[in-house]
């Protein structure tokens, strides 16, 4: 399991915000040379989660609680966000080299950038489908470290 601490900042009736320390992941990204995947999350060094209590758990303001994503359901996430449009764009690329004769790179690169559009619509009606994103929700879990 993918595991993040955090404390709980606020309770509205069956919903909780917990504050999660947002740290570099590596070294490269800590010293300024990593890949810009950390811009795509933005500059703040914490983030604020709403999520909805479970059936009985008793949490209180400053608690220390765990969140966690199966490793299984972060792949799949990754797979429909970022697979599904790279995949239609290299179909397309490779559908626009087999049915052009390379004379046109306009049209190639047109057909190019369609696929990936496509697959991009494909990936979002697929993350707005009734269940699919209930999968991605972090676990709440108390901590015992108060």
């Amino acid at each position: 399991m993918e595991t993040a601490i955090g404390r709980v900042e606020s309770l509205r009736g069956e919903t909780v915000t917990v504050i999660v320390d947002a740290p570099v992941a590596c070294r490269r990204c800590a010293s300024g040379k990593g890949c810009g995947a950390g811009l795509l999350g933005g500059s703040e060094s914490t983030r604020r989660i709403d999520m909805t209590i479970p059936a009985g758990m008793r949490l209180a303001v400053g608690d220390p609680v765990s969140l966690s994503v199966s490793p299984r359901q972060l792949l799949r996430a990754a797979a429909i966000a970022y697979g599904i449009p790279l995949a239609a764009f290299l179909a397309a690329t490779g559908l626009a080299r087999i049915a052009g004769d390379g004379s046109n790179d306009l049209l190639a690169i047109a057909i190019a950038v369609s696929g990936l559009g496509a697959g991009i619509l494909l990936s979002r009606r697929l993350l707005r489908q009734d269940g699919t994103c209930r999968h991605f929700v972090p676990i709440i879990e108390e901590r015992q470290d108060r």
